[in-house]
């Protein structure tokens, strides 16, 4: 079986950083965080990120360090960062 190549941020067409619309405040850190973890099998598959395959598909993922990066896929616009950690062996 064929491994999968990872997505990047250079393998996509058009990335750019997330910026807030005015009048709109600019992004802020969740109040309560996820409790979710992890295991080493799903780590290793959501680092592995994911190219939208058509234009019925609207995310494009990918991973740097330990932040997965959500762009939209038509405008490359950034949405969403998560920082991950590892905990107890897992990232969570």
């Amino acid at each position: 079986m064929i491994e999968p190549s990872p997505v990047t941020r250079s393998s996509l067409q058009h990335v750019s950083p997330i910026v807030a619309p005015m009048p709109m405040p600019m992004p802020m850190p969740m109040a309560e965080l996820p409790t979710r973890i992890w295991s080493d099998e799903h780590w290793e598959r959501i680092k592995l990120g994911y190219e939208a395959r058509g234009m019925d598909e609207k995310w494009n993922v990918f991973v740097e360090d330990q932040v997965a990066f959500l762009h939209r896929s038509w405008t490359g616009n950034g949405i969403f960062e998560a920082a991950f950690s590892p905990v107890s062996g897992n990232a969570a």
